[in-house]
């Protein structure tokens, strides 16, 4: 009877086991059905009615997720149904490298059910057709739009499957190889969900664009934003202050005067030249715009003060500033002879300390130009002494021109 009793919680689990098995390969292929089900009921037939333009922005890379897919199938079906269930966790291992292209589809989809909202509305033969490809498909249950949201939904789930697995396997080998799955996994949702983040950035960094007259340059090159706000500016030989609107980025200070609605830029300050100290004395004033704070010119030219209105807003401009100068100049990026500088990888890359992926879309780290690597800035200090050339952080798909500065309407 005891050892009947001792085997049952055993026998419970193994259970438990299968259901997580049998629940990873049945929605894996639920979801390659659904796939298979846009391209065949709505791509297809769509394809007359719709510009390539618009067609491209819609279904963004659809064809390319139902090949992934189909194959991924197929692999956790032998996996699974062989009994070699071991072997899955290296299957998640080695599909992360293909599955980076959701960061594509992540941070298009967006744009792409507001374009099918556009369309609908102002293309009545267009919205006939979407209706009749929905019943088609599934009776009329689940439109175009909806579909299109679930590849966003699969992929930030794959680590709360095997995170069950893991909980569920008993086995030391299989549980350690399943935590590697599973920790590639993670890092794939990281990395889609990074890449969400910095495609709200861009926009917002757009309407500053957008809103800043006589401006040249593109903001994308001054990292990203910290902060932006009014603020009281002097020169430390001028003690005239000036009203100023100002849009703090990584790499510089765009100093502004608002016209209505919109800004003229006065001034570009290279926060690269310079450091930021407080000065507690103006605190004692205890008054509206006298809480300042100096940027230095690291070569002694001549520098700057800010004045904030409140004492709250002095400290959040503080934290924002050295937020950004830390990401300038961040600890450790000379360290054994390397020189790492904040990089715009146009290709998705794998940090040459972790291996796990620099996340999102621009400014995802930094470069050491002199021997190649690209690292997390967590990563800094981790690294041997820096020597010639190599191919550093791994670098497994170029999307060529950066799909984040791909800009189409529909």
């Amino acid at each position: 009877m005891k050892a009947e009793a001792a085997h049952q919680p055993k026998c419970a689990e193994n259970d438990i086991r299968s259901c997580c098995l049998s629940e990873i390969k049945q929605t894996e292929e639920k979801y390659t059905e659904t796939l298979e089900s846009i391209e065949k009921f709505f791509m297809a037939p769509l394809k007359k009615f719709l510009t390539p333009s618009e067609f491209e922005q819609v279904f963004i890379n659809i064809p390319d997720l139902v090949k992934i897919h189909r194959s991924l199938t197929q692999d956790i079906h032998d996996s699974i149904v062989n009994k070699n269930d071991q072997k899955l966790y290296q299957i998640f291992i080695n599909y992360k490298e293909r599955l980076v292209i959701y960061g594509q589809y992540c941070s298009q989809v967006e744009t792409a059910i507001s374009c099918l909202d556009n369309i609908s509305k102002t293309k009545e033969d267009v919205k006939l057709k979407l209706e009749e490809c929905s019943k088609r498909a599934n009776h009329g249950k689940f439109t175009l739009r909806d579909l299109l949201v679930v590849p966003m939904q699969r992929v930030l789930k794959y680590h709360l499957l095997l995170q069950e697995l893991v909980k569920h396997t008993s086995d030391p080998t299989e549980k350690t190889n399943l935590k590697l799955a599973l920790d590639a996994m993670k890092d794939l949702a990281q990395y889609v969900n990074e890449v969400k983040r910095d495609n709200e950035t861009l926009r917002e960094i757009k309407q500053f664009q957008i809103s800043i007259e006589n401006l040249n340059q593109s903001l994308l090159l001054y990292g990203r934003p910290q902060g932006d706000g009014e603020i009281r500016i002097t020169t430390l030989d001028k003690r005239t202050r000036q009203d100023r609107h100002i849009f703090l980025f990584d790499l510089a200070v765009i100093v502004c005067k608002r016209r209505g609605d919109n800004y003229e830029m006065k001034d570009i300050i290279d926060l690269q030249k310079y450091k930021i100290t407080n000065n507690p004395t103006t605190d004692k004033e205890n008054k509206k715009w006298s809480y300042g704070f100096y940027l230095i010119h690291i070569q002694g030219q001549n520098g700057l003060e800010f004045y904030c209105k409140t004492k709250d807003l002095k400290k959040k401009w503080l934290e924002q500033f050295e937020m950004a100068l830390s990401n300038i100049r961040p600890d450790h990026a000379d360290r054994s002879f390397h020189d790492f500088k904040m990089h715009t990888f146009t290709s998705v890359t794998s940090c040459k300390v972790c291996q796990m992926l620099l996340r999102g879309t621009f400014y995802q780290g930094y470069l050491c130009p002199k021997c190649g690597a690209g690292v997390h800035k967590e990563c800094l200090g981790r690294l041997d002494n820096c020597g010639r050339f190599n191919s550093g952080g791994k670098s497994f798909l170029s999307f060529g021109i950066p799909f984040y500065l791909e800009h189409k309407t529909c």
